[in-house]
């Protein structure tokens, strides 16, 4: 008897399952796309706002990545609207949480 993935519990997860981690990824890259976009140098003045460099905040920009936790704090100090978004974000997963 070989040994079989799902007997012991080593199974791959489902594709079509939802992920939560990756939809917040994607939701944080875009709050911090539509807060820092419509500048004209929006890495440089996410760079500046976050202490990054301009390189790491084009990859935000893009999706590519999202801040650490430190570094979207300082986000948030800087830009209400940021700091508004992603209070909405947490306010919406403690609902799911909790499952209303």
């Amino acid at each position: 008897m070989g040994k079989d993935r799902s007997f012991w519990g080593n199974m791959f997860p489902s594709v079509s399952a939802p992920n939560p981690k990756a939809a917040i990824r994607e939701r944080l890259a875009a709050i911090i796309r539509n807060t820092f976009s419509m500048h004209r140098f929006a890495a440089e003045k996410a760079a500046r706002a976050s202490s990054s460099t301009p390189r790491c905040t084009k990859n935000w920009l893009a999706g590519k990545n999202v801040p650490d936790a430190p570094t979207l704090i300082e986000l948030m100090a800087s830009s209400d609207a940021l700091a508004d978004e992603v209070m909405a974000l947490v306010h919406e997963r403690r609902q799911a949480r909790e499952g209303r």
